[in-house]
């Protein structure tokens, strides 16, 4: 069997680096040990498994960064599934992930302004008011009919006070790989959170959007042409909700938002020591953008599933896509765009992002990949390239990719006497059995696994059937081999679900699975 090349960029990935990642073979990863001063890892293991199947070659590819961004339990993981060759997955894993930190930096900024200006508007209000409780207080010490304001209600109003005057103290987020002479110089100030937690949910979207078309764009530049992929990125990273956090009441702080401003602030890219459950303000999310059948699939710990992607797969057949391909000149035969593609949205397949009627001669897919890319824009493909990046455009195979978060964090459950209650496994086993053992902190269902998967997976297997089968045999290895690592678990799942892909239900196209 031939393996794809896997980029598996394990413990602190910088995000300067992320850019230049090469792709290697899987390295077996250690136990995910949750970092002092972080909350639960929302993964605590991660493996993955490949085969070629009956086709001839393999054109998928995997890719997962943990510590993205020097950001503790920050993942970046995705999942490409080539066709008409290597080259465009080989792309693909040198070049988005370091396109979505550049674009998550940029929309960080924007947003950390718009803190700044809240903060000082909120900061002003907190000074008002407290300056009316020192009235009230004073007019109370003279007459004995007027109440003293309470002290909780100063005490609130000095926390919230506090917290704005740090986000004004600190000019901007926190970039990994600033230089010894920045950093010393920025030592006086208020350290500022990590630019990954920061951004909003728009922000993510909007950044996850920007980079995939830019990372098409430089495909085209970089002259592949023939081949193209379809993708599933998905990002997990601890968020701090200072969107919220500003636009809260003095009381509605609570003391363990408090205490991670009061202690942990000065640790940039760490969120607090708690259960994410705690704070109305510390959160985890799992952000998933895709091109394509390639998917992503939520496995509840009571086993139901819920896809990540949309639930057309894109495929040229769906109406919405049908729809927009006929719209921009291009046809639907056969369920393929074109007569040629099955999915309405990739990565690559230049040679089809226009109508064929652009093209003269008539467009003929013996024709070479280079002259049909000069028929169909009239330009070198280069110029072509500049020209996409100067303005986007809409192409009858897209590359906008459907993007969705979702939180995976529990609801803040009503607080019995003697607090909240916290779950701490005393070993790796213990560990694997909480995770998967159905408990509830709040309302809701509580995620059990994430499971990424190519349509070689998918075609012949739903969501559903993925989620059980992936839960029941997690449930029956951590009983017979309790010693057994979340990393190990995690990869003799994926190879599992390859197996039932290709050994039970007949699947002929390359597998890849990450659990």
């Amino acid at each position: 069997m031939k393996s794809s090349a896997v980029t598996a960029a394990h413990c602190q990935a910088a995000p300067a680096a992320a850019a230049s990642i090469k792709p290697s073979r899987p390295v077996e990863t250690a136990y995910l040990q949750g970092q002092s001063g972080t909350p639960f890892p929302v993964i605590r293991g991660i493996g993955w498994s490949e085969d070629q199947g009956r086709r001839p070659d393999m054109e998928d590819g995997m890719v997962a960064i943990s510590n993205l961004a020097g950001v503790a339990n920050a993942w970046l993981l995705g999942i490409y599934d080539g066709h008409g060759g290597r080259q465009t997955v080989e792309m693909l894993l040198q070049k988005i992930h370091g396109n979505v930190l550049q674009h998550l930096r940029s929309r960080a900024i924007e947003r950390w302004q718009r803190y700044r200006q809240r903060a000082m508007s909120r900061l002003q209000d907190i000074r008002r008011r407290l300056d009316e409780l020192h009235f009230q207080q004073q007019l109370a010490c003279r007459d004995v009919r007027v109440l003293m304001p309470p002290t909780q209600r100063l005490v609130e109003l000095l926390r919230l006070g506090r917290i704005c005057e740090w986000v004004l103290q600190c000019e901007e987020p926190s970039q990994e790989g600033r230089t010894e002479t920045e950093k010393s110089s920025a030592s006086k100030a208020p350290t500022p959170p990590s630019f990954l937690t920061i951004c909003t949910e728009e922000d993510v979207h909007r950044a996850l959007d920007e980079a995939f078309v830019q990372t098409d764009v430089e495909i085209l530049r970089d002259r592949v042409y023939q081949s193209g992929a379809t993708a599933c990125v998905c990002l997990v990273r601890p968020v701090l909700r200072l969107d919220l956090l500003l636009e809260m009441r003095p009381e509605e702080i609570s003391d363990a938002d408090w205490a991670w401003f009061s202690v942990e602030r000065q640790k940039p890219n760490v969120i607090p020591a708690s259960t994410p459950s705690q704070h109305a303000i510390v959160q985890a999310d799992i952000t998933v953008a895709h091109l394509g059948d390639s998917r992503a699939v939520l496995a509840y710990t009571d086993g139901h599933a819920e896809r990540l992607t949309h639930p057309s797969d894109h495929k040229a057949g769906c109406e919405r896509d049908a729809r927009r391909v006929e719209s921009l000149g291009g046809w639907v035969f056969g369920e393929r765009v074109n007569g040629m593609l099955a999915i309405g949205r990739a990565f690559g397949d230049w040679s089809l992002k226009l109508p064929p009627g652009k093209a003269n001669p008539p467009y003929s897919p013996t024709s070479g990949a280079f002259d049909r890319l000069l028929n169909i824009f009239g330009t070198s493909p280069s110029h072509a390239a500049e020209q996409a990046a100067a303005e986007r455009k809409e192409y009858v195979v897209s590359n906008a990719p459907d993007v969705r978060s979702v939180s995976l964090t529990p609801e803040r459950p009503a607080q019995a006497p003697g607090g909240i209650r916290r779950n701490s496994p005393s070993s790796r086993a213990s560990e694997s059995q909480t995770a998967m053992s159905g408990q509830e902190t709040g309302a809701g269902r509580v995620p059990g696994l994430l499971v990424l998967g190519c349509d070689g997976l998918f075609d012949v297997c739903s969501d559903q059937v993925v989620a059980h089968l992936a839960l029941e045999f997690l449930r029956q290895l951590v009983a017979v081999h309790p010693d057994m690592s979340p990393c190990e678990a995690a990869k003799a799942t994926a190879r599992m679900l390859i197996e039932e892909a290709i050994g039970v239900r007949g699947s002929t196209d390359n597998v890849s699975v990450m659990v």
